[in-house]
């Protein structure tokens, strides 16, 4: 594995011991305990000392040669986001999070890349879109408008400091 490179971004999926729920979930099985025990992204804490870094591989970021990667948590820590939503029970959208001020990471991370004359291309990811060509989008995800919020939390963000691409996933 340590010859491998990979890099993650969190989504639904990896929220709990279920896809969908909380429902029958052992405690140590929730709030993206396994993802976030299973991988191991760049990260600033006591322990790791890293450029860049994150918080426990919720978001996170580094560079490489002239690019500049940042990746964001869609489902958790930005106004509306899955996590802070009122629609949550154990059965079709558990609770999850805070982890911190992802905002402000972000913020402070695009302006130093942006800022940065050695950086050429700065890319954002993400695992849920805030844009797409999936027909009535704002009102298929769950929970509902996820996108519009998503949009609202980053996207001045994306065009103040000029990031170059969004990749994201999802839509499947």
């Amino acid at each position: 594995w340590s010859k491998i490179p990979y890099m993650t971004a969190p989504g639904n999926h990896e929220q709990t011991c279920h896809s969908w729920s909380d429902w029958h979930c052992h405690g140590d099985l929730e709030n993206f305990t396994v993802y976030r025990e299973y991988f191991r992204m760049p990260w600033n804490d006591s322990t790791h000392n890293e450029k860049g870094g994150g918080v426990m591989n919720m978001w996170w970021s580094m560079s490489y040669k002239n690019v500049h990667i940042l990746s964001i948590s869609t489902e958790t820590d930005y106004p509306g986001s899955p996590d802070q939503a009122q629609y949550h029970n154990d059965f079709v959208n558990p609770e999850a999070g805070p982890f911190g001020d992802q905002l402000k990471f972000v913020q402070q991370d695009l302006e130093s890349a942006y800022n940065d004359p050695d950086i050429s291309w700065i890319v954002v990811m993400g695992h849920r879109p805030y844009y797409t060509s999936e027909q009535d989008w704002d009102h298929e995800d769950w929970p509902p408008q996820t996108p519009l919020f998503l949009r609202n939390a980053f996207e001045h963000l994306f065009h103040k400091y000029n990031v170059d691409v969004y990749i994201s996933g999802h839509i499947h």
